[in-house]
């Protein structure tokens, strides 16, 4: 359901007839939106998700079609998201019940998507960012948990309905508390969530971003703590590149902000973890180009070209 081919150019240079258009990315532990115009942001917010999913929706389509005239929004939202109905299911990271968010969208604005956030985050960075050019891209979302998103030959895999919930495959034999309810999960080893709980515990600001500060700051204890993130980063992701066989994967979330000492123990890793790996293709281990807005400007370009479609179908029928 992609479009096919490797270069975003031209694709993005008649979306939506230059048309505003708004993604919101609802994770874990915030809220992000981004307006683009023709592919470019014009815009970016980050905030608390500090309500329910449809009061947040409601505030923030309002807001951005008063400011900047929108015409279409994409909701991006971390858990199981039934995109073909537009249906949000269930997020352990999420209190909210099972939500029609379409169904929802409908009383707001008439152009509209709805994913999961991660999918968005792997579409932005193959269709504008680190993973253009790339047949088959894989993005890891490191944020409050992890989701992953397959792109291949521009289509966003889906499996049946709920593929790149990788943050809660088991990767260890320990008690660690997952929010899904399981033990052991990726996610409990390295998320913006688990940094946070170990940037406390060394008496930081329990952040993420805490955590890298301290390391660039001189903090050992930072550096370790990050280091052995970046090596449970990698095993995942080792994982992921035997069963998926991308040509590149790419980081994005929150924690891809802490920089070069988790990616660079994560490529350390895989370089020494993978079978085989003599005999591979290589595969690039790189940050997003969008970083934490990966997911935001994903759902956006999906609405933009959600627009497009519809304008298309539209000449179709008058010329008809």
């Amino acid at each position: 359901m992609g479009v096919s081919g490797s270069n975003s150019t031209d694709q993005l240079g008649t979306i939506g007839s230059h048309a505003p258009v708004l993604g919101i990315d609802i994770g874990g532990g915030s809220v992000k939106t981004a307006v683009l115009i023709d592919g470019h942001a014009v815009a970016q917010t980050v905030g608390p998700r500090d309500r329910p999913i449809t009061e947040l929706l409601d505030r923030l389509v309002a807001s951005a079609v008063g400011e900047h005239q929108i015409v279409a929004v994409g909701a991006g939202i971390a858990g199981l998201v039934d995109a073909r109905n537009g249906q949000f299911l269930w997020g352990p990271h999420l209190s909210d019940q099972p939500i029609h968010i379409a169904r929802f969208l409908d009383s707001l604005i008439e152009c509209h998507v709805v994913d999961n956030d991660a999918n968005f985050a792997a579409y932005a960075e193959w269709a504008t960012g680190s993973a253009s050019d790339h047949r088959v891209a894989l993005t890891v979302s490191v944020g409050t948990g992890i989701g992953a998103g397959l792109v291949v030959e521009g289509a966003i895999w889906r499996g049946s309905a709920f593929a790149g919930e990788v943050g809660h495959m088991r990767l260890t034999e320990t008690e660690l508390a997952c929010p899904c309810g399981r033990s052991g999960c990726w996610e409990t080893l390295v998320s913006g969530r688990q940094l946070g709980l170990e940037a406390g515990r060394l008496g930081l600001s329990p952040t993420a971003e805490a955590l890298a500060a301290a390391a660039r700051g001189g903090s050992q204890q930072a550096v370790d703590v990050l280091r052995l993130a970046g090596d449970w980063l990698g095993v995942g992701i080792t994982n992921l590149i035997m069963a998926l066989d991308p040509s590149v994967v790419v980081i994005a979330g929150g924690v891809s902000g802490a920089g070069g000492l988790i990616l660079d123990a994560a490529r350390e890793q895989i370089a020494s973890g993978l079978p085989g790996a003599g005999h591979r293709p290589d595969v690039e281990i790189v940050p997003a180009a969008h970083g934490r807005w990966a997911a935001a400007v994903g759902a956006a370009l999906f609405a933009a070209r959600r627009l497009t479609g519809l304008e298309r179908s539209e000449e179709k029928r008058q010329s008809e």
